[in-house]
């Protein structure tokens, strides 16, 4: 863990007193104090001198805290998972409880973010590969909550971050790119144009040039400008009308069918997992109703996505199929 002081010059080791091993799980700024952090371990750790000395603030029995989140409205309260276990405090570390008793236990927590002003509102993240088991929502501090995976492709969830300037829009970094979700939409929706298809593994929101950023595993770091800042929002998306795949699941063969609105140049393009196009096919000045079937049978097993694509304005829709 290096620290600097003067832009990236030079830089130090600040672990300090931290007398746990181990890679850092989670580091996390204090959202209203820039020289207090956290760092997680087995246990969380946290100073108030920019690394200087380090005190900590917890007495877990699980191996590692794999996420955390501090609330911006009370630091005081912290909420902190390791596996499907949560537990919460209220007093800074002080007094730890067990939270989330109704959640599920057949996938891991992999991230969690806060509201930034009320801190009884959170969302946490799933990883793994359990259907309907991505993402979760509380309003009453953990005490119960809400499953909105909604239709969420059966990927691992790595990263979630609430967007402060608005009332509840969430971005998730999942192994194939970004969605996005508020209560004016009916599910979450793609937030991919220009992204390539890769795991984001981190989130992070530039409110000074209104900019979210995501890392991604060996494919570089990417900003795009907020939802709430795009002239044309998510829901009024109109590229492509009722574009579907089925059956979905498959078993490598499945139809794609989409009502072309605007004459222009498309592009029906179909990437694995790891990014690699293997189809695409021009569609030229298309207009109207379009029907094509594709067969993945050769490419294997797995989970695949298909991308139309305005060849013109790099506008794009992103369907996932799972063979």
């Amino acid at each position: 863990m290096l620290y600097s002081s003067n832009g990236g010059t030079n830089f130090g080791s600040i672990k300090g007193n931290i007398t746990e091993s181990g890679g850092i799980t989670k580091f996390f700024q204090d959202p209203v104090n820039s020289a207090t952090i956290y760092v997680g371990y087995k246990n969380i750790w946290k100073s108030v001198n920019r690394g200087s000395s380090w005190t900590i603030i917890s007495n877990f029995t699980w191996s590692k805290t794999t996420a955390f989140a501090v609330a911006k409205s009370n630091t005081s309260i912290i909420y902190a998972a390791n596996g499907a276990s949560m537990q919460k405090t209220t007093d800074g570390g002080a007094n730890w409880s067990a939270i989330g008793n109704s959640l599920p236990t057949n996938a891991s927590i992999s991230d969690i973010t806060i509201d930034n002003l009320d801190p009884n509102k959170a969302w946490i993240t799933y990883s793994g590969y359990s259907v309907s088991t991505k993402v979760f929502f509380t309003s009453n501090g953990g005490t119960t909550w809400t499953n909105i995976t909604f239709s969420l492709p059966n990927v691992p969830i790595n990263c979630i971050i609430k967007d402060n300037t608005t009332t509840d829009e969430i971005y998730i970094g999942t192994d194939i790119g970004m969605y996005i979700y508020n209560s004016s939409l009916s599910g979450w929706q793609a937030f991919s144009t220009g992204l390539p298809n890769m795991e984001v593994t981190q989130l992070a929101i530039n409110y000074t040039i209104k900019k979210i950023r995501a890392s991604s595993a060996g494919r570089g770091l990417w900003e795009s400008p907020l939802n709430s800042e795009v002239t044309t929002s998510l829901s009024d998306y109109n590229l492509l009308q009722d574009a579907r795949v089925f059956p979905n699941p498959n078993d490598g063969h499945f139809t794609l069918e989409m009502n072309v609105l605007g004459n222009d140049k498309y592009v029906i393009e179909v990437y694995n997992i790891v990014g690699k196009l293997i189809y695409s096919e021009p569609l030229g000045d298309f207009k109207g109703e379009y029907r094509k079937q594709i067969d993945l049978t050769s490419y294997g097993q797995g989970v695949y996505v298909v991308t139309l694509k305005n060849a013109c304005s790099n506008e794009s829709v992103k369907k996932i199929v799972v063979y």
